[in-house]
Order: structure tokens, then sequence, then C-alpha cells
């Protein structure tokens, strides 16, 4: 049996959430090692929307572990610049 309803790739690009999937979706990313002013950037400039806001902190040059860490939050903070 199929689900009801499939979100095509489109679909997930375009999706806005807020209220509590908002809150949900910043623990989930900070949960993941991101500081929360840098998601809270990534939330800001992909209009509430989770995945691409998860492709902006996710798109840094990978480093090793936990160097990676600062040095993608420094990055980030650079292209999310207000």
């Amino acid at each position: 049996m199929s689900p009801p309803f499939h979100l095509s790739n489109l679909d997930r690009w375009l999706m806005i959430v807020s209220g509590p999937e908002l809150q949900s979706a910043i623990s989930s990313m900070t949960e993941m090692g991101f500081e929360r002013d840098l998601v809270m950037k990534a939330m800001k400039a992909s209009y509430n929307n989770p995945d691409r806001a998860v492709e902006y902190l996710m798109n840094v040059s990978l480093s090793p572990l936990p160097q990676a860490v600062k040095l993608m939050n420094r990055e980030i903070s650079q292209r999310l610049r207000d």
C-alpha cells in the first residue's frame, strides 16, 4: 500500500514550518551539533524551510571532527551574515 501522498523534492524544498514544527526543527539541528545562533540564521536565510536550512549548514568544506564543527560554524557565520 502506498502512502496517501508523496512530497516531491520541489515540495520539500518549498516547505515552510512555524510554531511547534519550527521549534522541533531547530532542536533537531542543534542536536546535530550546530550552534543555535547559526541554526537561527540558516532558518532565516531559508525562510523557515528546515531542509534548506540543513543544506546551508552542511554545505561547507569537511574537516576532521571536532575541529570541523568550529570551522563549519565560522564559515557558516561568514556566509549568513546580515
